[in-house]
């Protein structure tokens, strides 16, 4: 927690870890403190293709799926 509100916290928005939670000034669109700070680990990632400019010459452009170790559905 420490390394993250170190992280997070140096760009004029001081923040500090106090245990398991991270306190610091109220943020413009963070909420009071504490604030959460949750992990996310992606087992499976769609990449889908983008509006602009992509289908101008080729309209053959598909999702892409990559999957992670950990995925047992895979």
């Amino acid at each position: 927690m420490r390394r993250l509100a170190d992280e997070f916290g140096g760009q004029g928005w001081p923040l500090e870890a106090r245990g398991s939670e991270v306190h610091g000034p109220h943020g413009p669109t963070a909420g009071p403190p504490p604030y959460a700070i949750y992990r996310l680990e992606p087992t499976k990632v769609f990449g889908l293709p983008g509006m602009f400019g992509m289908f101008e010459t080729d309209r053959s452009h598909k999702a892409t799926r990559w999957t992670f170790p950990g995925d047992a559905a895979g």
